[in-house]
């Protein structure tokens, strides 16, 4: 029974300490490139499963985890995908004989009361990974690592700047520095012009327009940017940490302002740098919005927040909330600038 920490899941995914392994998380791209990794046996030979044919058909799963090909040498490996609390009495049944398989369980969120999760969580013989966005830390890492790989490496500031604009996803991510590797060419080092133009802030140019709408107190446009994203699949969470990226920033912008620091100049001095088609925008919330209003919508980000890790992710309808809340707020300050 292994709960394996973020500290931990590298030494895991190189000597796996279980034979039945729950991957579960917002983070599909995580998932799939943690399963990937987790399949990679000697001569494995590999099933593919979907949890609802293997609930339907039990039979299926003990099979494939007990059965050889006639020729194999190689520890068996099953991926089940689409997993979830519904698999929990499938797969507690194949925990209490544990197969010579390697089974590989595929889930999406689950909450700290989830039966799968805490199925995987107390047995023996089962581990479980959580699969959330990386942090800050985590994204350097990421851009060095992926950079490193592809001969490039970054010019001096600019893996902060490339880390900040990068999707929470994995696999997203991963494509946007595949994306701007090739845009490099024979090009050794990775310049802030190249960046600029290959990678819209926060990997995506809508998450930007709508805390962008939002500050602005647009919220008919704030509520559509929104709507699409999460429409597209854009994480929750995702939205909640780009609101709280530009409010940092709002914030750090509006104290500099109140010392007696021009707001460009300000801007100017962010790291990561701000993108630059979004500079004027910020510039002219920095000068809109007053120090303790944008404190308030820190809190309210926050608590958020706070809430999302207590109770599992927030839905759309919550983040939407937020994001109209913010864009009130704003309107009510355009008003009593008006007076």
């Amino acid at each position: 029974m292994v709960k394996v920490t973020p500290a931990k899941i590298e030494g895991f995914l190189k000597k796996p300490s279980a034979s039945l392994i729950l991957l579960h998380g917002p983070d599909a791209g995580q998932i799939q490139e943690y399963a990937e990794r987790l399949t990679r046996l000697p001569d494995a030979e590999v099933t593919r499963l979907h949890a609802d044919v293997a609930i339907k058909a039990p039979g299926r799963l003990h099979e494939a985890a007990s059965s050889r090909g006639l020729f194999a040498t190689g520890t068996p490996v099953i991926r089940l995908r689409g997993a979830g609390d519904k698999a929990t009495r499938l797969l507690k049944e194949v925990l209490a004989a544990p197969p010579e398989a390697r089974i590989i369980v595929e889930a999406g969120e689950l909450t700290a009361k989830s039966s799968l999760r805490k199925l995987f969580e107390k047995e023996a013989g089962a581990a479980a990974i959580a699969c959330y966005p990386f942090d800050a830390q985590e994204r350097v890492k990421f851009v060095d690592a992926n950079l490193r790989d592809a001969g490039k490496r970054a010019a001096a500031g600019v893996t902060d700047l490339i880390a900040a604009r990068l999707p929470d996803d994995r696999a997203a991510a991963r494509r946007e520095l595949e994306k701007l590797v090739l845009c490099a060419g024979d090009d050794s080092e990775i310049a802030q012009e190249l960046v600029d133009s290959v990678i819209a802030d926060g990997g995506d140019s809508g998450l930007g327009d709508a805390i962008l709408a939002a500050g602005e107190g647009d919220q008919r446009g704030c509520e559509r940017a929104v709507q699409r994203l999460l429409t597209d699949g854009e994480s929750p969470v995702g939205l909640i940490r780009i609101a709280l990226r530009h409010f940092h920033q709002l914030h750090d912008t509006r104290v500099a302002i109140d010392t007696g620091v021009s707001a460009a100049d300000a801007i100017g001095k962010l790291r990561p740098p701000v993108f630059w088609k979004d500079r004027a925008r910020l510039q002219a919330q920095a000068t809109r919005w007053p120090l303790p209003a944008i404190e308030r919508a820190l809190d309210r980000l926050h608590a958020t927040e706070r809430q999302a890790k207590m109770t599992g992710y927030p839905d759309g309808t919550l983040v939407a909330h937020l994001f109209w809340t913010i864009a009130m707020q704003a309107r009510q300050l355009q008003k009593g600038r008006r007076r």
